[in-house]
């Protein structure tokens, strides 16, 4: 799937809700409208088509969004929130059709393929117990790039995700994916849609939502929620900072749990590849939330680690790591200041702020969408 530029038309229309974007989406060459297009905010349940004028409505939150669009044939958009500032406009989106661009040759063996997409789908879903019931049903339709220890994954189409546990159907633009062997560190970024995968009945509606409950406590969402509220400390959860830096010890060979950050150990055979050094326990909410002109943004110097206290993780996580039981310990840093933090748990500029530990072994399989309202 791939993501083109694209441009937006501005056509002035009075009496428009304030929170429903309307629009339309053309061929960028031709000028002509595409019926049947998609279109998402990203993160969400909200979703929509075009007509056969290309026009559509949708309804979005008041800030921090974004718009995705894609039609087959089409490359992708994605379009952040403040590029629809007023809402009593019409947009006029335009998609370009995709190049054909030749593809690099990479021929493996079915076997190495398998096992390709095997570290794919679980860097994308994740390993968790939820992960395990959750499947892309057109996993073979994706290509593979395998060069210099650098596993790269692409797909023309939207990657079609179900998800029994959480009850989602989750509809996937894949934007990029790479693992790089020789740091054991993968990354990706897309863009999902979510849709219930059964009607939600009486007669499964409380299970429904006590496994929904289950994943959102916890979860970047639940932490980021209650950051916002200046509720974090009542909700369960205790912030630290520390700084780390290399240890001159670390043999890869002695290194397991490949790409976490491990900040306290009770294996004593273990040698953790960074030394922490704590810098400020039991943080409050004015020691890495700036507010200013009515909003609030994250200003983390240092590394924050993050404990929630009102649940363990899962067993085959700390088994894992070869260590005890205990609380959900995860670390988050930024690569640039002023990230704003949102009401629902979003965050604007999210590839620059990167989680280690629990949180970053929670994949899109227990995901929530950003509408989800606990209970």
């Amino acid at each position: 799937m791939k993501f083109l530029y694209f441009f937006i038309v501005l056509f002035a229309h009075k009496g428009f809700s304030q929170n429903i974007l309307h629009g339309r989406i053309i061929d960028g060459e031709r000028k002509l409208p595409l019926e049947m297009a998609n279109v998402f905010i990203a993160n969400t349940t909200m979703h929509t088509t075009t007509n056969a004028e290309g026009t559509f409505s949708i309804k979005v939150p008041l800030s921090g969004f974004q718009l995705a669009v894609s039609f087959v044939g089409y490359g992708a958009v994605a379009i952040p929130s403040n590029a629809f500032a007023n809402l009593t406009t019409v947009f006029v989106i335009e998609l370009f059709p995709e190049t054909n661009s030749i593809k690099p040759v990479n021929i493996l063996s079915l076997k190495k393929r398998q096992q390709m997409l095997k570290i794919f789908r679980d860097n994308l879903l994740g390993t968790s117990a939820i992960a395990d019931k959750a499947k892309i049903l057109n996993l073979d339709e994706v290509s593979i790039d395998l060069t210099d220890d650098i596993l790269t994954v692409t797909s023309d189409n939207a990657l079609e995700i179900v998800n029994p546990e959480l009850n989602y159907r989750i509809t996937f633009l894949l934007s990029h994916f790479m693992m790089n062997f020789k740091t054991h560190m993968s990354s990706y970024t897309g863009y999902p849609s979510f849709s219930d995968l059964k009607p939600v009945t009486d007669k499964n509606r409380k299970q429904i939502l006590k496994r929904r409950k289950q994943a959102y406590l916890g979860s970047p969402m639940h932490f980021m929620r209650s950051v916002y509220n200046d509720q974090f400390m009542e909700e369960g959860f205790v912030v630290n900072s520390f700084t780390k830096t290399l240890n001159p010890a670390f043999s890869p060979a002695t290194h397991h749990g490949a790409g976490l950050m491990i900040v306290k150990v009770e294996n004593p055979q273990f040698v953790p590849q960074f030394l922490i050094h704590m810098t400020q326990k039991n943080l409050w909410q004015q020691d890495f939330i700036l507010q200013q002109d009515h909003k609030k943004y994250l200003q983390i110097d240092d590394y924050l680690e993050i404990i929630y206290t009102k649940e363990s993780e899962e067993a085959r996580y700390f088994e894992r790591l070869h260590r005890q039981e205990g609380f959900q310990v995860s670390q988050v840093k930024t690569e640039k200041s002023g990230i704003e933090l949102f009401s629902n748990g979003n965050i604007s500029d999210s590839q620059h702020f990167i989680y280690f530990g629990y949180m970053s072994w929670k994949q899109l399989a227990d995901m929530l969408p950003y509408d989800y309202i606990a209970d």
